[in-house]
């Protein structure tokens, strides 16, 4: 099991993502990563995303998380398996779309991206919503 962390209002310190991604370790012993983002709106917000990974899937460090679809600014972090990862691969490349990894977690984004909302019906897995 991978750990997560996100945390949207201010940002939090380097120090302090040490300290998370720490108390993580032993969920994802494989990487760790952190995305921060600002987000500019009227509260001067701050998106956090820290993973830490167990790899499974790709053992590449193409899975490693928290991953990003630059195309479409989107941020994931994710813990959990899609079985059927695969097929909706395939149907999405169909559609023209190129993936980098072999990562389910990359499947995710690019499906979030094609198919919206509509996504979460098409997967078969174990994950949270």
């Amino acid at each position: 099991m991978c750990g997560l962390f996100a945390r949207f209002g201010s940002p939090i310190s380097t120090a302090h993502q040490q300290l998370v991604l720490a108390a993580l370790k032993g969920r994802g012993p494989n990487a760790q990563g952190s995305h921060l983002e600002h987000i500019n709106d009227q509260n001067n917000n701050w998106i956090t995303l820290l993973h830490t990974r167990l790899a499974i899937q790709d053992l590449s460090p193409l899975g490693n998380q928290p991953m990003v679809c630059p195309e479409a600014k989107l941020w994931l972090v994710f813990n959990g398996e899609i079985y059927n990862q695969w097929e909706l691969r395939q149907e999405l490349e169909r559609c023209g779309i190129c993936f980098r990894s072999n990562s389910d977690t990359e499947v995710l984004l690019h499906g979030y991206r094609h198919w919206g909302a509509a996504l979460w019906g098409k997967l078969n897995g174990i994950f949270g919503e």
